[in-house]
């Protein structure tokens, strides 16, 4: 049994701001794929299955599927942002994973039309860099996607897609087991650069595949 997550970081926001958002990211650590951000603004009411929310990597596969149906349904918002991996190869993993959290909150500003947001942020490491887009009523914690429950929304959101395009990369580039190891550098997919050679979603900047070019 997970500990129950809440609304609390959220709630020290609510006073100043009409919309929370919670802002988490995945794919960072990736030698292949996107860097995936999300911007998740939920609902104040209880829907019961908020006792099921809680940091992605802490999820089965089908919960997290189960959660991200919910929260398409039932959020205030949501918006994705994409790092692609030329992008990260340009300007580099740090500098990227910004962009993917910028254009994150921007889909979901955009929607949400003329009202005051802060945010929730998970990795206080963060703030400098976000900052000026989230605005000074945010938050940023480190491993507030086991604190917040907006945060693990959007890390549950963030997840979920990234997944879904890397299995959708699976079926273009086949050997690399990307359906099962989302572009990360295990060992198979490692064997697999060595095997098949590098495929147009590696990042060429990472170690393991810059030695290969």
């Amino acid at each position: 049994m997970h500990k129950v997550l809440t609304f609390s970081l959220e709630n020290q926001l609510r006073r100043n701001v009409d919309v929370v958002l919670g802002l988490d990211e995945v794919g960072v650590g990736a030698i292949a794929g996107p860097i995936t951000a999300a911007a998740v603004a939920l609902r104040e009411q209880p829907f019961p299955w908020y006792a099921e929310l809680n940091d992605s990597k802490r999820l089965s596969v089908s919960k997290r599927r189960h959660l991200f149906a919910l929260l398409e349904q039932h959020a205030v918002v949501i918006g994705v942002g994409w790092a692609l991996p030329v992008e990260v190869d340009r300007i580099g993993v740090m500098p990227a994973t910004v962009m993917a959290f910028v254009r994150a909150v921007v889909r979901a500003t955009n929607q949400l039309g003329s009202v005051v947001t802060g945010a929730v942020v998970d990795g206080a490491h963060l703030r400098r860099h976000l900052l000026p887009t989230v605005g000074l009523n945010s938050l940023f914690v480190n491993h507030a996607d086991e604190l917040s429950l907006s945060v693990a929304a959007a890390s549950i959101i963030a997840k979920v897609s990234r997944d879904y395009v890397m299995g959708l990369y699976a079926h273009r580039h086949h050997g690399y087991g990307f359906e099962r190891n989302v572009g990360y550098g295990v060992p198979m997919h490692l064997g697999a650069l060595r095997r098949f050679g590098v495929t147009a979603i590696h990042r060429r900047s990472t170690e393991p595949v810059r030695r290969l070019l």
